[in-house]
């Protein structure tokens, strides 16, 4: 499923699931456009390839998925795929959600899946209750919050990891020596899984501050 949204730079806000008035608006230039799409088929995809005629390799990159951070820089937009990790305690597990986001002066294209609907929905929200300030002006503000709500859902996730040391400190003090050892041990791969799927992450961020890539 998708969803398109076009603005005016007055603030007018049209939300629409119309192929043909997405492609009037882009061909006009008279709107600023965020089209986000949850779990899409390959139908829906294809619209990706029809409407804006993105580049099969960007296409090919959202169909397969799973795959590395990155961003790309073509003529008239540019290409990022970034990721969502979840860890859990209890199981050791690393879940990478990724999503992906086309970006230009005049549009903002995001593919996700809908475990990550709750993010992308926020900002949807944000959108529609205030157009002029979020998507009138340009689909920058979209994308910047998009990225500011994925590093802030890392704040619960450090807080749990602070308990965790707290509690580890106060076993150490007791001399309970034996559970400690299992706790840092554990601590110590969580910290070790987390560096390597996130320096991927940071890279690509940096990346943002480029002229030469990004188009705002």
């Amino acid at each position: 499923m998708y969803t398109i949204l076009l603005c005016t730079t007055s603030g007018e806000l049209n939300v629409t699931e119309d192929v043909e008035t997405l492609r009037t608006a882009l061909e006009k230039k008279d709107r600023y456009i965020w089209v986000d799409m949850e779990d899409p088929s390959e139908n829906e995809v294809d619209v990706l390839l029809d409407v804006f005629n993105f580049h099969p390799l960007s296409i090919e990159y959202v169909l397969l998925g799973a795959g590395a951070a990155k961003l790309d820089a073509y003529p008239n937009y540019a290409f990022m795929a970034l990721h969502r990790l979840f860890y859990n305690f209890e199981t050791e597990h690393c879940d990478r959600r990724e999503f992906e986001v086309f970006f230009s002066e005049q549009f903002i294209v995001t593919i996700h899946g809908k475990d990550l609907s709750r993010t992308f929905g926020a900002v949807r929200q944000r959108v529609q209750d205030n157009p002029k300030e979020s998507l009138g002006d340009s689909p920058s503000y979209v994308l910047l919050s998009l990225l500011e709500l994925a590093v802030k859902d890392y704040h619960p996730v450090m807080e749990e990891w602070e308990d965790t040391l707290e509690d580890i400190e106060q076993q150490v003090l007791k001399g309970s020596k034996d559970k400690v050892l299992d706790q840092i041990l554990k601590f110590k791969k969580l910290v070790a899984t987390m560096r390597k799927n996130l320096l991927p992450e940071r890279e690509v961020y940096k990346q943002l501050d480029d002229k030469h890539i990004t188009p705002f």
